[in-house]
Protein backbone atom coordinates (compact mmCIF):
# COMPACT_ATOMS: atom_id res chain seq x y z
CA UNK A 1 0.00 0.00 0.00
CA UNK A 2 0.95 3.68 -0.39
CA UNK A 3 0.41 6.68 1.58
CA UNK A 4 -1.23 9.43 -0.91
CA UNK A 5 -2.21 12.03 1.57
CA UNK A 6 -2.85 12.72 5.50
CA UNK A 7 -5.19 15.94 6.68
CA UNK A 8 -4.47 16.53 9.88
CA UNK A 9 -7.19 18.46 11.79
CA UNK A 10 -6.04 17.74 15.51
CA UNK A 11 -3.29 15.69 16.64
CA UNK A 12 -0.76 16.59 19.10
CA UNK A 13 1.47 20.05 18.13
CA UNK A 14 0.25 19.55 14.12
CA UNK A 15 -3.62 21.20 13.55
CA UNK A 16 -4.58 21.92 9.97
CA UNK A 17 -2.27 20.74 8.69
CA UNK A 18 -2.53 18.71 4.66
CA UNK A 19 0.44 16.77 3.29
CA UNK A 20 0.62 14.95 0.47
CA UNK A 21 2.75 12.26 -0.30
CA UNK A 22 3.48 11.87 -4.38
CA UNK A 23 6.27 10.55 -4.63
CA UNK A 24 7.24 6.56 -4.24
CA UNK A 25 9.78 7.78 -1.73
CA UNK A 26 9.28 10.17 0.97
CA UNK A 27 11.63 11.49 3.70
CA UNK A 28 9.90 13.19 6.52
CA UNK A 29 13.12 15.35 8.22
CA UNK A 30 13.68 18.07 11.01
CA UNK A 31 14.67 18.91 14.23
CA UNK A 32 13.97 17.38 17.61
CA UNK A 33 10.05 17.75 18.55
CA UNK A 34 9.71 19.06 15.09
CA UNK A 35 6.36 16.71 14.87
CA UNK A 36 7.93 13.62 12.89
CA UNK A 37 6.64 11.22 15.21
CA UNK A 38 3.87 12.51 15.61
CA UNK A 39 3.13 11.99 12.12
CA UNK A 40 3.91 8.57 12.00
CA UNK A 41 1.35 8.30 15.21
CA UNK A 42 -1.25 9.80 13.01
CA UNK A 43 -0.85 7.07 10.63
CA UNK A 44 -1.28 4.92 13.15
CA UNK A 45 -4.30 6.30 15.07
CA UNK A 46 -6.29 6.48 11.37
CA UNK A 47 -5.19 2.79 10.49
CA UNK A 48 -6.21 1.14 14.38
CA UNK A 49 -8.21 3.73 16.02
CA UNK A 50 -7.04 6.90 18.21
CA UNK A 51 -5.98 5.41 22.08
CA UNK A 52 -7.96 6.11 24.84
CA UNK A 53 -6.88 8.58 27.40
CA UNK A 54 -5.62 6.09 29.80
CA UNK A 55 -2.82 6.04 26.98
CA UNK A 56 -2.04 9.75 27.16
CA UNK A 57 1.65 9.52 25.45
CA UNK A 58 0.24 7.93 22.32
CA UNK A 59 -3.03 9.28 22.53
CA UNK A 60 -1.83 12.92 20.60
CA UNK A 61 -4.64 15.14 22.25
CA UNK A 62 -4.40 18.79 20.21
CA UNK A 63 -2.29 21.24 21.67
CA UNK A 64 -3.08 24.04 19.17
CA UNK A 65 -6.96 23.56 18.40
CA UNK A 66 -8.67 21.34 16.00
CA UNK A 67 -10.45 18.42 16.03
CA UNK A 68 -8.73 15.66 17.39
CA UNK A 69 -7.88 13.43 14.13
CA UNK A 70 -8.07 13.76 10.68
CA UNK A 71 -8.00 12.04 7.06
CA UNK A 72 -5.75 9.51 5.74
CA UNK A 73 -5.81 8.49 2.12
CA UNK A 74 -4.28 5.06 0.98
CA UNK A 75 -3.48 3.70 -2.26
CA UNK A 76 -3.71 0.01 -2.38
CA UNK A 77 -1.98 -2.67 -4.13
CA UNK A 78 -4.79 -3.56 -6.34
CA UNK A 79 -5.12 0.15 -7.24
CA UNK A 80 -8.14 0.71 -4.87
CA UNK A 81 -8.18 4.16 -3.13
CA UNK A 82 -9.41 3.99 0.55
CA UNK A 83 -10.22 6.91 2.88
CA UNK A 84 -10.38 6.70 6.61
CA UNK A 85 -11.67 9.25 8.60
CA UNK A 86 -11.30 9.28 12.08
CA UNK A 87 -11.96 12.03 15.15
CA UNK A 88 -11.86 11.00 18.68
CA UNK A 89 -15.34 13.41 18.96
CA UNK A 90 -17.30 14.73 16.12
CA UNK A 91 -15.64 17.83 14.67
CA UNK A 92 -18.47 20.90 15.13
CA UNK A 93 -21.08 20.51 12.34
CA UNK A 94 -20.16 17.17 11.41
CA UNK A 95 -21.76 13.87 11.39
CA UNK A 96 -19.62 11.13 10.67
CA UNK A 97 -21.94 7.86 10.47
CA UNK A 98 -19.68 4.84 11.20
CA UNK A 99 -18.72 1.21 13.11
CA UNK A 100 -17.77 3.06 16.09
CA UNK A 101 -20.11 5.75 17.81
CA UNK A 102 -20.06 8.49 14.99
CA UNK A 103 -16.28 8.51 14.86
CA UNK A 104 -15.08 6.70 12.08
CA UNK A 105 -15.91 6.41 8.46
CA UNK A 106 -14.05 4.53 5.87
CA UNK A 107 -14.94 4.58 2.38
CA UNK A 108 -13.39 2.41 -0.79
CA UNK A 109 -12.83 3.43 -4.12
CA UNK A 110 -12.33 1.25 -7.33
CA UNK A 111 -10.71 1.91 -10.64
CA UNK A 112 -13.64 1.93 -12.24
CA UNK A 113 -15.22 4.48 -10.03
CA UNK A 114 -17.20 2.55 -7.86
CA UNK A 115 -16.99 4.23 -4.14
CA UNK A 116 -18.92 2.06 -1.25
CA UNK A 117 -18.74 2.39 2.76
CA UNK A 118 -15.95 0.25 4.14
CA UNK A 119 -16.06 -1.73 7.80
CA UNK A 120 -12.96 -1.07 10.26
CA UNK A 121 -12.52 -5.38 10.17
CA UNK A 122 -12.81 -5.04 6.14
CA UNK A 123 -10.10 -2.33 5.92
CA UNK A 124 -7.61 -4.21 7.75
CA UNK A 125 -8.33 -7.58 6.31
CA UNK A 126 -8.37 -6.24 2.71
CA UNK A 127 -5.90 -3.66 2.69
CA UNK A 128 -3.30 -4.81 5.56
CA UNK A 129 -3.56 -8.33 5.02
CA UNK A 130 -5.14 -8.96 8.42
CA UNK A 131 -2.14 -7.27 10.39
CA UNK A 132 -3.22 -6.71 13.81
CA UNK A 133 -2.40 -3.13 15.46
CA UNK A 134 0.31 -4.79 17.93
CA UNK A 135 2.33 -6.24 14.82
CA UNK A 136 2.22 -2.88 12.72
CA UNK A 137 3.67 -1.11 16.32
CA UNK A 138 6.62 -3.54 16.25
CA UNK A 139 7.07 -3.02 12.80
CA UNK A 140 6.55 0.45 11.68
CA UNK A 141 8.05 1.49 15.66
CA UNK A 142 7.60 5.34 16.46
CA UNK A 143 9.35 6.27 19.45
CA UNK A 144 13.17 5.35 20.96
CA UNK A 145 10.82 3.44 23.43
CA UNK A 146 9.48 1.23 20.62
CA UNK A 147 12.46 0.52 19.35
CA UNK A 148 14.21 -0.43 22.05
CA UNK A 149 11.72 -2.75 23.05
CA UNK A 150 14.04 -6.12 23.16
CA UNK A 151 10.06 -8.02 22.65
CA UNK A 152 9.56 -5.66 19.69
CA UNK A 153 10.86 -8.71 17.64
CA UNK A 154 9.52 -11.61 20.15
CA UNK A 155 6.16 -11.70 18.98
CA UNK A 156 4.64 -15.03 17.42
CA UNK A 157 3.03 -12.95 15.02
CA UNK A 158 5.41 -10.80 14.05
CA UNK A 159 8.30 -14.02 14.20
CA UNK A 160 5.65 -15.89 11.54
CA UNK A 161 5.50 -12.71 9.21
CA UNK A 162 9.09 -12.18 9.00
CA UNK A 163 9.59 -15.97 8.21
CA UNK A 164 7.18 -15.97 5.15
CA UNK A 165 8.78 -13.05 4.28
CA UNK A 166 11.87 -14.32 3.59
CA UNK A 167 10.88 -17.52 2.02
CA UNK A 168 8.32 -15.24 0.04
CA UNK A 169 5.00 -14.96 -0.18
CA UNK A 170 4.68 -12.68 3.18
CA UNK A 171 1.93 -11.38 3.18
CA UNK A 172 -0.25 -13.49 1.81
CA UNK A 173 0.80 -16.33 3.51
CA UNK A 174 0.24 -15.10 6.83
CA UNK A 175 -3.36 -13.96 5.74
CA UNK A 176 -3.90 -17.78 4.72
CA UNK A 177 -2.56 -18.73 7.73
CA UNK A 178 -4.85 -16.03 9.66
CA UNK A 179 -7.86 -17.97 7.58
CA UNK A 180 -6.64 -21.47 8.72
CA UNK A 181 -7.35 -20.21 11.94
CA UNK A 182 -10.77 -18.31 11.38
CA UNK A 183 -11.77 -21.48 10.02
CA UNK A 184 -10.16 -23.61 12.77
CA UNK A 185 -12.29 -21.39 14.99
CA UNK A 186 -15.95 -21.75 13.29
CA UNK A 187 -16.04 -24.86 12.88
CA UNK A 188 -14.37 -26.48 16.92
CA UNK A 189 -15.02 -23.37 19.08
CA UNK A 190 -18.85 -23.29 20.50
CA UNK A 191 -20.14 -20.11 20.04
CA UNK A 192 -23.26 -20.09 18.48
CA UNK A 193 -25.74 -21.86 15.89
CA UNK A 194 -23.02 -21.97 13.17
CA UNK A 195 -20.59 -24.35 15.37
CA UNK A 196 -21.99 -27.35 14.26
CA UNK A 197 -18.96 -29.63 14.88
CA UNK A 198 -18.69 -28.18 17.97
CA UNK A 199 -22.46 -29.19 18.39
CA UNK A 200 -22.01 -32.51 17.20
CA UNK A 201 -18.66 -33.08 19.37
CA UNK A 202 -21.11 -31.89 22.42
CA UNK A 203 -23.62 -34.66 21.19
CA UNK A 204 -20.85 -36.73 21.29
CA UNK A 205 -19.42 -36.18 24.51
CA UNK A 206 -23.00 -36.41 26.34
CA UNK A 207 -24.07 -39.88 24.53
CA UNK A 208 -20.65 -41.53 26.03
CA UNK A 209 -21.53 -39.81 29.69
CA UNK A 210 -24.65 -41.43 29.10
CA UNK A 211 -23.16 -44.82 28.11
CA UNK A 212 -20.84 -44.98 31.08
CA UNK A 213 -23.79 -44.51 33.44
CA UNK A 214 -25.38 -47.49 31.80
CA UNK A 215 -22.57 -49.43 32.47
CA UNK A 216 -23.19 -48.47 35.97
CA UNK A 217 -26.47 -49.97 35.98
CA UNK A 218 -25.04 -53.34 33.88
CA UNK A 219 -24.48 -55.61 36.65
CA UNK A 220 -27.95 -54.70 38.41
CA UNK A 221 -29.42 -54.91 34.97
CA UNK A 222 -28.33 -58.50 35.27
CA UNK A 223 -29.59 -59.33 38.62
CA UNK A 224 -33.11 -58.41 37.79
CA UNK A 225 -32.80 -60.47 34.38
CA UNK A 226 -32.00 -63.68 36.75
CA UNK A 227 -34.74 -62.96 39.38
CA UNK A 228 -37.02 -62.43 36.30
CA UNK A 229 -36.34 -65.37 34.29
CA UNK A 230 -36.71 -67.57 38.05
CA UNK A 231 -39.90 -66.08 38.57
CA UNK A 232 -40.85 -66.83 34.84
CA UNK A 233 -40.04 -70.63 35.74
CA UNK A 234 -42.37 -70.46 39.05
CA UNK A 235 -45.14 -68.71 37.03
CA UNK A 236 -45.08 -71.65 34.41
CA UNK A 237 -45.33 -74.35 37.27
CA UNK A 238 -48.40 -72.29 39.01
CA UNK A 239 -49.76 -72.11 35.58
CA UNK A 240 -49.26 -75.87 35.20
CA UNK A 241 -51.11 -76.39 38.74
CA UNK A 242 -53.77 -74.52 38.50
CA UNK A 243 -54.79 -75.90 35.22
CA UNK A 244 -54.93 -79.37 36.60
CA UNK A 245 -57.30 -78.31 39.71
CA UNK A 246 -59.27 -76.81 36.92
CA UNK A 247 -59.47 -80.39 35.19
CA UNK A 248 -60.03 -81.52 39.01
CA UNK A 249 -62.47 -78.95 40.18
CA UNK A 250 -65.10 -79.58 37.18
CA UNK A 251 -64.94 -82.97 37.34
CA UNK A 252 -66.17 -82.64 40.98
CA UNK A 253 -68.73 -80.25 39.53
CA UNK A 254 -70.05 -82.78 37.78
CA UNK A 255 -70.30 -85.75 40.15
CA UNK A 256 -71.86 -83.43 42.65
CA UNK A 257 -74.56 -82.91 39.40
CA UNK A 258 -74.82 -86.32 39.42
CA UNK A 259 -75.12 -87.21 43.12
CA UNK A 260 -79.39 -87.02 43.08
CA UNK A 261 -79.04 -89.72 40.40
CA UNK A 262 -77.03 -91.89 41.64
CA UNK A 263 -78.59 -92.22 44.84
CA UNK A 264 -82.59 -92.98 43.22
CA UNK A 265 -80.20 -95.88 41.31
CA UNK A 266 -78.76 -97.16 44.57
CA UNK A 267 -82.29 -97.13 45.60
CA UNK A 268 -83.51 -99.19 42.72
CA UNK A 269 -80.95 -101.48 43.00
CA UNK A 270 -81.70 -102.33 46.72
CA UNK A 271 -85.32 -102.26 46.08
CA UNK A 272 -84.82 -104.74 42.86
CA UNK A 273 -82.52 -107.18 44.87
CA UNK A 274 -85.21 -107.36 47.83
Amino acid sequence: MKLERMQISGFGRLNGLDVELPGQVTVLYGPNEAGKSTLLGFVRAMLFGIPTRAAAAERYEPLRGGAHGGVLTILGDDGTRWMIERYAQPPEGRNLPGTRGDRLRITRSDEQGGVREASQEEMQRELLGGMSKAMFKQLFAVSLTELQQVGALQSEELSRYLFHAGIGGGAAVLRGEKRLVQDMDKLYRPRGRTQEIAQLLQAVERLEREAEAAKALLPRFNDVLEELERLAAQLAEAEAARAARSRETARLQRAVGSRADWLQREALRAELAA
